[in-house]
């Protein structure tokens, strides 16, 4: 049952990913109304362009490619702005939290979007840790008793 609970939050941590990734201001097609309304008010009533993002503003990375070494290893945070400050780190023998939460593993699966982990988390027994990658989101997705579910972000392989 556990891993039934596991795999259906897992399933809706990628759903809100995809679509908070999906999401995008579009234009509509422009009424009749709307189009009567442009022309007849002046060049001063149009809206101003869309401010551009702020210099320096934290940019999400991309996932890693798959290749050699386990894609989840490096650092990653809950937001690109948290990088700095709250990262967490993963290598192939253990994981760690920026709340002190911290894991060994045991054992690492390739599976079908990510990896299957066995790892023992604290003095909690061995446990299964779930990772997948939301492509289109740009984060990779835990799911673990002692872990919690989270989304994180791609910070790089160095701090």
């Amino acid at each position: 049952m556990a891993d039934t609970v596991r795999t259906g939050a897992l399933a809706i941590l990628a759903v809100a990913a995809l679509t908070l990734g999906a999401c995008q201001d579009t234009p509509s097609a422009p009424t009749k109304e709307t189009a009567e309304r442009t022309s007849q008010s002046s060049p001063a009533a149009a809206e101003p362009p869309a401010a551009p993002e702020p210099e320096g503003a934290p940019a999400i990375l991309d996932l890693p490619p798959p290749g050699a070494e386990p894609r989840f290893i490096g650092h990653w945070a809950a937001s690109a702005e948290a990088c700095p400050s709250a990262p967490w780190r993963f290598t192939a023998e253990d994981i760690s939290g920026p709340d002190g939460k911290a894991c060994r593993i045991t054992k690492t699966v390739e599976a079908p979007g990510g990896y299957d982990l066995s790892a023992s988390c604290g003095s909690a027994d061995e446990q299964a840790v779930q990772i997948r990658f939301a492509e289109s989101a740009q984060a990779m997705l835990i799911a673990s008793d002692t872990l919690g579910d989270i989304g994180l972000v791609f910070c790089g392989r160095e701090p």
